[in-house]
């Protein structure tokens, strides 16, 4: 997505969370390779997903669902 589009007002993703959700994570607005992505932390550099799979210790996840698993376990993450 170009930062042009970026510029238009389009939002960013929904949250991901569950019932048993019990930490909220807060995150800026999802950077173009987020949205190129089509999911949260969408850049390889990004220390995002390894930092919470060692948290948690899991394994690192690499599709959208993997990543959607994790952070249901406890994680929400929101613009507010």
């Amino acid at each position: 997505m170009s930062a042009a589009a970026l510029r238009q007002g389009i939002s960013g993703f929904g949250p991901v969370y569950t019932a048993a959700s019990r930490a909220l994570i807060l995150g800026s607005y999802p950077s173009p390779k987020s949205f190129e992505a089509n999911f949260y932390y969408g850049h390889a550099q990004n220390r995002f997903w390894p930092l919470l799979a060692a948290l948690g210790e899991r394994p690192l996840p690499q599709s959208i669902r993997e990543k959607a698993a994790l952070i249901t376990q406890s994680f929400w993450d929101q613009v507010l």
